[in-house]
């Protein structure tokens, strides 16, 4: 015997059909005038209908299984995981039950009915997911308003979101009571009742309540669990909830480029065509795969969680510029329309005289645009993978290449990396002076060779770095490796340049390495520079037919320990602890090989930082993006706070594996007062004193090379500014 539903009398079935059209209706819109934007936006760069078994599985792992959502944030992870999967899994018994509207005697997909037996193992599953949505949304509301993690803002639409959830839960529980009651209070056993845990517990309940009773709880049920889930399917595409609807795909369609590479941008192609605005200034001029994210954006805040210049109250919130990027695209929607179809017929474009999307009077500052280190730590955290350095990139690129709108450090840096190759400005003839005394052979001399050392700016100018250079360089000889420099042939390779947004900059040092490279014939390169890595192993090959086979030092010199052509066996007595570099952490995944590194250095006590800022949740030094160029003048300096979490650990050595770093954290120390009895050292140095071929370095009474447009050039040297 089964209880009527509200549909049964013809007044309600067009209250049902008149609510349930208009509901599909207004969502049909809202879904079109998104989809409309998206189209409206610029073209991608890049495939993203490629490789597609490999977009498929990668969707399953961090869309439908959660994977990056859980990781790192156990509790909060799971939680969101498990309201995520009872909603999937709910799906489907939502559908049944609306589907009773259409259906005078209940409505079930084929095989999945009660009585089935997929319908009856579907049973325990949905009933078991809706007691855990129930547990996980309660926890999420105590979660908001009473613990407040500083990551979340407290929005009240994500408690109605959460309230809904609920609402769907309980109304699906009352209703299956309902029904199963009305089935045993007329002597029958309904189909699947043993294996709905929720049907043996509610139905006798309702059993003796009495069919009125029942009839009034199904009506009301019913019709709640409709209208409330009506009410939040219109409710998703208008604020941040849209993720429920955009993630999935949103991580299908995910970048498959080199990660740790920007995107090629070719200057000098768009010169000749005529183009005379370089960058992103309009929201509309971001791929439309840019508007997918902000769509896809949860708002958890983990991007910011961890970001260095969010930590240290900077005005830079990761998250924000999410936001911000969302409420500009929909405030400037139907401008953004009409002037696609303007284009579209050769008809002049409306100007746009709204808030623009980069400048003081609008959300993305110029100080937020510029204090990014570029760190990826946003990236990395993100549950759905959300690019973000990549945009701030793009909004430089125009600042410095349209407006050349940027500070006088930045400028410095410019003319540095312009008329010498170095961002400090001096003398190109410079760059091998470095090299006196030890016996380095050079390529311009003819010296056979397997590598080339690729020193680097640093390495070639900065005091304290000249020390790591020249480490490495005894290194390298002890191992019996053959190897050779350019010297004064050798530029710079770019990478600051091109994340201060000046890309044709960035192209003509990177050609004219190229063309070293291929006049040598470089095939294999070893640098003591992650940012020099990255780009060399990851960018160049966008701008030529060069394949280099490129390897860090920390991992080259391990390879020769671990094959004894160096022999650590001299101890060293150090404290220390090691400070994660972002571009060879984050950016090309290399976490183990300088650890390994240290732990074979005899006489080694090491540490590591709180789980939650080391690794590839290590936090920046605060000099990527070019911000080693910059100065650091809102908030707390980063490299400040960086240096107080990894004195916390009770080490007194500080061990980089990055020049940026070094510099960074041996300021940091020396800023809070801890140039006595700490130091920061570079792991080739501890390598060569445990090999036996130097002493341990101490911290440096010099100065390292200052800032561009600050430094005191070598005697003939040129400094600009």
């Amino acid at each position: 015997m089964h209880l009527p539903y509200p549909t049964s009398t013809i007044g309600g079935l067009i209250a049902f059909l008149a609510i349930f059209a208009a509901a599909l209706l207004w969502f049909g819109f809202s879904m079109w005038y998104r989809l409309r934007l998206l189209a409206a936006m610029g073209p991608e760069e890049e495939p993203r209908f490629d490789n597609i078994p490999r977009r498929i599985w990668e969707t399953i792992k961090i869309a439908i299984g959660q994977t990056r959502m859980i990781r790192g944030e156990y509790v909060a992870g799971a939680m969101h995981a498990f309201i995520f999967w009872g909603f999937l899994a709910v799906a489907l018994n939502t559908v049944h039950m609306v589907g009773g509207g259409f259906v005078r005697h209940g409505f079930a997909f084929p095989f999945l009915g009660p009585g089935e037996l997929l319908g009856n193992l579907y049973l325990p599953v949905r009933d078991v997911f809706e007691l855990v949505v129930l547990v996980a949304v309660s926890f999420a509301i105590y979660r908001r308003v009473i613990v407040k993690p500083e990551r979340l803002t407290l929005s009240g639409e994500a408690i109605l979101i959460l309230v809904i959830i609920g609402t769907l839960m309980v109304t699906d529980f009352l209703a299956t009571g309902c029904e199963t009651g009305q089935a045993l209070a007329a002597g029958e056993t309904p189909a699947g009742f043993a294996w709905s845990p929720a049907a043996r517990l509610l139905g006798p309940a309702f059993q003796g309540a009495g069919e009125p009773v029942r009839l009034y709880v199904l009506h009301i049920s019913w019709w709640v669990h409709l209208v409330a889930l009506l009410y939040f399917l219109n409710l998703l595409p208008l604020g941040k909830h849209f993720h429920v609807i955009t993630s999935i795909p949103n991580v299908f369609l995910n970048s498959h480029h080199n990660y740790g590479a920007l995107r090629k941008y070719d200057v000098e192609k768009l010169m000749e065509e005529g183009v005379e605005s370089f960058g992103i200034n309009e929201v509309e001029q971001f791929g439309w795969k840019v508007g997918s994210d902000v769509y896809s954006c949860t708002e958890c805040g983990r991007c910011s969680a961890g970001c260095p210049c969010f930590s240290t109250e900077k005005p830079l919130s990761p998250k924000q510029v999410n936001i911000d990027i969302r409420h500009h695209l929909m405030e400037k929607g139907d401008h953004i329309l009409e002037k696609a179809a303007k284009l579209k017929h050769g008809e002049e474009p409306p100007v746009w005289e709204g808030t623009p999307l980069i400048g003081e009077k609008s959300g993305i500052s110029l100080d937020v645009i510029w204090d990014c280190t570029s760190c990826k730590y946003c990236e990395d955290a993100c549950p759905i993978g959300i690019e973000k350095v990549q945009w701030i990139v793009d909004m430089r690129r125009y600042l410095v290449m349209t407006e050349s709108n940027m500070e006088k450090e930045v400028q410095n840096a410019f003319r540095g990396l312009e008329q010498h190759s170095n961002p400090w400005g001096i003398g190109s003839n410079y760059r091998q002076d470095w090299i006196e005394g030890l016996d380095v052979p050079l390529c311009s001399d003819g010296a056979e060779f397997d590598y080339l050392f690729y020193v680097g700016c640093s390495g070639s100018f900065d005091d304290r770095n000249k020390k790591v250079a020249t480490a490495t360089v005894k290194l390298l000889k002890a191992a019996g490796i053959k190897f050779a420099i350019l010297g004064n042939e050798e530029g710079c390779c770019g990478d600051s340049a091109r994340r201060m947004g000046n890309e044709y900059l960035f192209s003509m040092l990177a050609q004219a390495n190229i063309e070293v490279f291929k006049a040598y014939g470089v095939k294999k390169i070893i640098t003591a520079c992650p940012h020099g890595y990255n780009t060399l192993k990851n960018e160049y090959s966008q701008w030529g037919d060069l394949e280099l086979e490129v390897h860090h030092h920390s991992e080259f010199l391990l390879d020769l320990v671990r094959q004894g052509k160096l022999e650590p066996t001299h101890p060293v007595d150090a404290s220390l602890v090691y400070h994660d570099s972002c571009y060879l952490g984050r950016y090309n995944k290399i976490y183990d090989a300088p650890r390994e590194l240290l732990d074979r250095i005899p006489g080694v006590k090491r540490s590591e930082v709180a789980s939650d800022r080391n690794r590839a949740k290590g936090m920046c030094c605060g000099a990527g993006g070019g911000r080693m160029w910059m100065e650091e003048n809102r908030g707390q300096r980063i490299n400040r706070l960086r240096v107080e979490q990894l004195t916390a650990t009770g080490a007194t050595t500080c061990a980089t594996a990055c020049p940026f770093c070094l510099v960074m954290i041996g300021d940091g120390l020396k800023e809070t007062d801890r140039d006595e009895g700490y130091e920061a050292v570079d792991i080739a140095e501890l390598l060569l004193t445990a090999c036996g071929l130097g002493k341990k370095q101490q911290a440096e009474p010099e100065e390292a090379a200052a800032p561009a447009g600050e430094v005191e050039a070598s005697p003939g040297a040129e400094v600009p500014g």
